[in-house]
């Protein structure tokens, strides 16, 4: 039904060039709270009299890997993996779109892709080649970016995606501060840093940078609680 549109009794435009998708509210409205409501008789949308939905921020890939999904043709990005990028956009449309279960697979689906690349390829036996800091630069970057729409709920998925990324890309308390003052990083991702710093070697394969700050020695009157 997805790919040939039959029986379909709604269109969904997508994007700046409304790229349309011929859908149907029996399957969107059914784990979308977003379609729920917009195709609901119960409220006044202009969707309701016109059979057509204008989304014309979503991203159309991104869209099309979500209405997979709700079409049980399971959650496929196209493609190499990017380091996250598709990730979040994918994420930001499940969000938008209040697909709960989706956003969850997601934030699975990222630990577990950001694991097998950046720690396998530390593995000095391993073929594959260790991500450039462009690369780790660009993951961190598009996890920061995953944060901007996480919530309290998010945070043990999002700990264990930390977790993964920064015994591999370092994360300095200045750096920090700087994100929180641009708008980089919001509270969500600071809470998850957090969160990681409690394992600080990768849990899959052990490499750890050490901390960013050097500890001095105890002092006789003072004692240092290890990390």
């Amino acid at each position: 039904m997805l790919d040939t549109g039959s029986f379909s009794d709604i269109t969904v435009l997508v994007g700046h060039e409304r790229e349309a998708f011929k859908l149907h509210r029996a399957v969107i409205c059914s784990t979308s709270k977003f379609f729920e409501a917009a195709c609901s008789p119960d409220y006044s949308f202009k969707e309701t009299l016109t059979n057509q939905i204008d989304l014309p921020e979503m991203d159309p890939k991104a869209f099309r890997w979500v209405i997979r999904w709700q079409y049980e043709q399971g959650y496929n990005i196209d493609g190499p993996w990017d380091f996250g990028h598709s990730d979040l956009l994918s994420f930001r449309a499940a969000d938008f779109l209040q697909i709960e279960t989706l956003r969850v697979l997601i934030l699975r689906m990222l630990a577990e892709a950001s694991g097998d690349l950046v720690c396998s390829s530390a593995d000095k036996d391993c073929l594959v080649p260790r991500p450039g800091k462009d690369k780790l630069d660009a993951l961190l970057s598009n996890f920061a970016s995953i944060c901007e729409c996480g919530r309290q709920g998010d945070l043990e998925l999002l700990v264990k995606i930390a977790k993964v990324i920064l015994p591999h890309r370092k994360v300095s308390a200045v750096e920090i501060l700087e994100g929180l003052k641009s708008g980089a990083y919001n509270e969500i991702f600071v809470a998850a840093v957090v969160g990681a710093q409690s394992i600080s070697p990768c849990s899959q394969c052990e490499v750890n940078q050490g901390p960013d700050i050097q500890v001095p020695p105890p002092l006789t009157r003072w004692a240092y609680l290890s990390t």
